[in-house]
């Protein structure tokens, strides 16, 4: 069992799998029905990374049935988790909500740490599916300060650090950002674990897209695409991509920006992620493969804080270039989101992108900080 979990965090989810269903049919020979409710949650969760979902769901089910049939407590909210996380990334809403709130309640009754912090990660991922990055962050940030709690330097065990990176870029917390990536880089790299050496890839190339480099941005997360081409996750390449897409579309690489995004569009399709192939489609726009229109309905004033937030200023900077107040900009951004029918900052950055400032420059006077 212990090797299968140090297969699967080490990113050979396929050594990992073998070993978990040779343990699976020795556990039902002999009649083990106590160590199936663990098992099989790692087997969910295994099959979940590997882009197997069905397998996933058919695991975690079992698993969690088998956890109420011997009454194993402290399992069933690690059962609970693998159900969550494969719930979350079928897009299944409020039943990953559902199964993390309660593995959540259930680690804090029998005192799990890393079972809390597993359902916690699920809670914040889903916010982070629906654009919503300061729920997302409500959720990620306080496990930051629980890594240092249970010593856990393993990229694998707790997979939430990118996702919690990519929302406080959104929220324009640059600094946060590079000072929570900065450590987790050294950590993949000096592990060689291929699947976070890509995550890292790709909250980088948010941080260097968001300081205005796009063309460095897209440069790096290109190479680290090659890099990792046969040893990538499939959902997690495909997020990848996405981000590859979107930074392309700033440096005017539109006919790049579509095969990325394509490419992106068609991994989420296959896999059955609803709410990423939905972001893939805003990004590629309605049309017959062409990207949206960057910005067709906004007002000047509109359009002027959208640019400048597309460049990468907060909502601080972007208040104190055009003389006006946070909430204002708050506002605006309210208005801006709604009329273009998309939810984070990244997705602004997409729609907007660099073919506009040189309006920008002409409105404002000057280019961004």
């Amino acid at each position: 069992m212990m090797l299968g979990m140090l297969l699967k965090w080490s990113g050979d989810l396929q050594g990992a799998r073998r070993r978990f269903e040779d343990l699976h049919r020795r556990a039902l020979e002999d009649g083990d029905e106590t160590s199936l409710p663990f098992l099989l949650s790692q087997m969910s969760e295994t099959a979940t990374w590997a882009g197997d979902w069905a397998a996933s769901r058919r695991q975690a089910e079992e698993a969690h049935t088998r956890a109420l049939q011997t009454g194993q407590e402290p399992i069933r909210a690690v059962v609970l988790y693998a159900r969550a996380l494969v719930e979350a990334h079928l897009g299944l809403v409020e039943e990953a909500r559902a199964s993390a709130r309660a593995g959540l309640e259930l680690s804090e009754q029998v005192g799990s740490v890393i079972s809390m912090m597993l359902n916690q990660t699920v809670l914040g991922f889903v916010e982070l599916s629906l654009d919503e990055p300061a729920a997302a962050h409500e959720r990620l940030g306080p496990l930051v300060s629980w890594l240092d709690v249970v010593g856990i330097r393993e990229p694998g065990v707790l997979r939430f650090v990118p996702d919690e990176v990519e929302a406080l870029i959104s929220l324009g917390q640059l600094a946060k950002a590079d000072e929570l990536l900065a450590p987790y880089e050294v950590d993949a790299a000096r592990l060689g674990r291929t699947w976070a050496l890509l995550a890292a890839a790709r909250g980088r190339a948010l941080h260097t897209a968001a300081a205005g480099d796009a063309v460095a941005a897209a440069a790096s997360l290109e190479r680290a695409l090659d890099d990792h081409r046969a040893s990538a996750q499939p959902f997690d390449r495909a997020r990848a991509l996405l981000v590859l897409g979107s930074v392309q579309r700033r440096t005017r690489r539109r006919k790049a920006a579509r095969a990325s995004l394509g490419a992106a569009l068609e991994t989420f399709e296959g896999l059955g992620a609803e709410l990423w192939s939905a972001k893939a489609r805003r990004l590629l726009g309605r049309g017959a493969g062409e990207l949206a229109d960057p910005a067709p309905t906004l007002t000047p004033a509109e359009r002027r804080v959208a640019e400048l937030v597309a460049a990468g200023g907060t909502n601080r900077e972007v208040a104190d270039r055009l003389f006006v107040s946070v909430r204002a900009i708050e506002v605006h951004l309210t208005s801006i989101y709604r009329k273009l029918g998309i939810r984070s900052r990244s997705e602004l950055t997409a729609r907007i992108g660099d073919d506009n400032r040189p309006r920008l420059d002409q409105q404002t006077g000057a280019g961004p900080r």
